[in-house]
């Protein structure tokens, strides 16, 4: 039992130094959702607490990001929803973009997979209130793309 545990604690240790890349690409406010859109208050203050951590240039690394296995998990996921839609670059999203987003949103919002439910584990403020969810919801089908 006890080499189980040294062995275990020592990969762990040594997975330490496999250091990852914290990509947080520089922010140029004028291309962001909120500065073109203008969005009600109230939508901007969700779309900050709950959206632009993993969905934006203003992403705000915690301290488990910093301790393997975990920053592997983090940085990746982050990568990947800056790809998916990243709200630092919606001046070069297409129409078609845009529909995409808006038809996604909603159903990830309704489906309650977004935020994702291990962000929101940690992150108690970024999980949707089902006032939120009516908010964003009302909103995105405003914006009628």
């Amino acid at each position: 039992m006890r080499r189980t545990f040294l062995f275990f604690f020592w990969v762990f240790l040594g997975i330490q130094v496999i250091r990852v890349d914290y990509d947080i690409p520089e922010s140029v406010p004028e291309n962001d959702l909120i500065a073109l859109m203008s969005p009600p208050e109230e939508v901007a203050n969700i779309l900050t607490k709950s959206c632009y951590d993993c969905h934006s240039h203003k992403t705000e690394y915690p301290w488990y990001s910093q301790v393997a296995p975990f920053s592997w998990w983090t940085t990746h996921h982050v990568a990947e929803a800056r790809m998916h839609f990243n709200f630092s670059k919606w001046n070069e999203m297409s129409q078609k973009d845009l529909e995409t987003f808006a038809e996604e949103a909603e159903y990830e919002i309704n489906e309650d997979e977004m935020p994702l439910p291990p962000y929101t584990w940690i992150h108690s403020g970024a999980d949707l209130t089902e006032g939120e969810k009516e908010i964003m919801i009302a909103w995105l089908n405003d914006v009628g793309y």
